[in-house]
């Protein structure tokens, strides 16, 4: 009889042993694309990106069909992905050449004048629509194989110190490229884009890191208890490690560090969207208690003052931002240097009043995805600047209104809304790791914040990167509260 049921559960190990084996090897392909795409300043070359994307559509594919929704944040999965198929469905319908389509763009009335009639389509240039379908597909390809890969706490908290620290380590390695040897890119008075095409890109892309170390080394320092550094100072011998975890010593000079590599970059917009995202990230923390529910409590366990765990609280959060504020500002000088020599004087923001007349133009649906350039042109303003072309609104809010139109709207507001909503549930909720919930609002903010200046999330690393780290944060969020307790028995229960 026991052999027939060992016969019968065979079949079932080697199936755990084989996903278990596909996860790994499939979670290494997710960080190698991490890597892969900050190759080429960050995939902005067409070769780069199209491989990178492939890689990244082929793990999300693979990774469905191995391990099917993801438990924890199946109903984030499942909206990620609907947000996903809306928009590329609506940029395929944007390049759809029909005759006599009612929806086609006012242009194609005037180009018909000259080449006859033919079909016509929403997009001034419908061959640009599979490209820019491509592009907006990829990052939510990067969050949902995120989502599926990393799918509970653990996966999730070991994902986010892939990205935090990996992302860590190269804001270290620029900087000392940059302080010695500083003519690499353009002398002393130059600015650090590391491996980036520009400043802005730079700035976005450590910003996002930094709140991924301030939240990790937030999470290391709460476990730090005084009478427990009592004890170990007076005997050291009786505790394997000292009170306060080795990931606090090394979580917050990176996100120092890493916040010095934002000023370094003298990025106005990414040092402003970071310092408000920091702010958003301590205030959350300190202000916003979790929800009191009980919980099964082992024998010794003791209930801290009210006053001990504030104390507690607002020490693991401030000594982490005290490190990130007292070395950022070490270099904030060139920044403020170049705010005040610039000041409002700014291509990006004379051209506002025309960016908003072209969105105009073209609602409700828009000129078409993949389409600025050429429905900027014509309402470009020459008193702001002849010199160039810009193929970007540095404004990644208006160049999707006038690109996609109103349905890009709908739907960036929506991802952004729910993104938010988990956020702040999580805030609530999670008791044990809840400075990630945190840092994934932070980071919504920072990059929402930024885009009203730039198109930094319109650059494939930065893009992806941000995707990973809010799949991570996501994860951990979206946990229900009665998990996370009959987690914590079990690991007293095996302890």
């Amino acid at each position: 009889m026991e052999e027939v049921e060992a016969r019968r559960a065979e079949p079932a190990v080697n199936r755990s042993r084989f996903q278990s084996v596909g996860r790994a090897v499939l979670s290494g392909g997710f960080v190698v694309l991490l890597v892969t795409v900050l190759a080429r300043q960050g995939s902005v070359d067409r070769e780069a990106f199209e491989a990178n994307a492939l890689v990244g559509f082929l793990l999300l594919a693979v990774s469905v069909a191995a391990f099917g929704e993801p438990g924890q944040t199946r109903t984030v999965f499942r909206a990620g992905l609907a947000v996903m198929v809306l928009l590329v469905a609506w940029i395929g319908l944007q390049g759809m050449e029909v005759a006599g389509n009612p929806l086609a763009s006012i242009r194609w009335s005037d180009a018909q004048a000259v080449i006859g009639d033919r079909p016509a389509a929403i997009s001034i240039q419908p061959s640009s629509a599979i490209g820019a379908a491509l592009a907006f597909a990829f990052p939510f390809a990067v969050f949902l194989a995120g989502l599926v890969l990393f799918d509970d706490d653990d996966r999730a908290t070991r994902l986010i110190k892939i990205v935090g620290r990996g992302g860590g380590l190269l804001a270290v390695a620029s900087l000392v490229a940059f302080e010695v040897a500083p003519e690499w890119q353009g002398g002393p008075e130059a600015n650090l884009t590391s491996v980036f095409v520009n400043r802005n890109t730079a700035a976005t892309f450590f910003g996002v890191i930094g709140i991924l170390l301030l939240a990790l080394a937030v999470e290391s320092g709460r476990a730090f208890r005084w009478r427990a550094l009592r004890d170990w100072f007076l005997n050291p011998h009786s505790y394997r490690r000292p009170p306060l975890a080795a990931g606090f010593l090394v979580d917050a000079p990176l996100a120092a560090l890493t916040f010095a590599a934002v000023f370094l970059t003298l990025s106005r917009g990414g040092t402003a969207a970071s310092l408000i995202a920091v702010t958003v990230l301590v205030t959350a923390l300190i202000v916003a208690p979790p929800r009191e529910r009980r919980s099964p409590k082992s024998a010794g366990d003791e209930d801290p003052t009210p006053l001990a765990a504030l104390v507690t609280k607002a020490g693991a959060v401030l000594a982490g931002l005290a490190l990130v504020v007292g070395l950022a500002l070490f270099f904030a000088g060139r920044v403020i240097r170049r705010a005040d020599l610039q000041g409002g004087e700014d291509e990006r923001f004379c051209i506002l009043p025309d960016l908003v007349g072209a969105a105009g133009a073209y609602l409700p649906f828009g000129s078409g995805a993949g389409t600025f350039r050429e429905a900027f042109a014509p309402f470009r303003n020459p008193a702001c600047s002849i010199d160039g072309v810009w193929f970007r609104a540095h404004n990644d809010w208006m160049e999707g209104l006038i690109t996609l139109g109103l349905p890009f709207l709908a739907l960036a507001l929506a991802s952004v809304g729910a993104l938010v909503a988990v956020y702040v549930t999580g805030l609530r909720e999670r008791r044990a790791r809840r400075a990630m919930p945190v840092a994934g609002l932070a980071i919504v903010v920072l990059v929402s914040v930024h885009a009203l200046v730039d198109f930094s999330l319109q650059i494939p690393a930065v893009a992806a990167v941000t995707a990973a780290a809010l799949a991570g944060t996501a994860t951990i969020a979206a946990r229900k509260p009665r998990l996370e307790a009959k987690a914590k028995v079990r690991s007293r229960t095996s302890g």
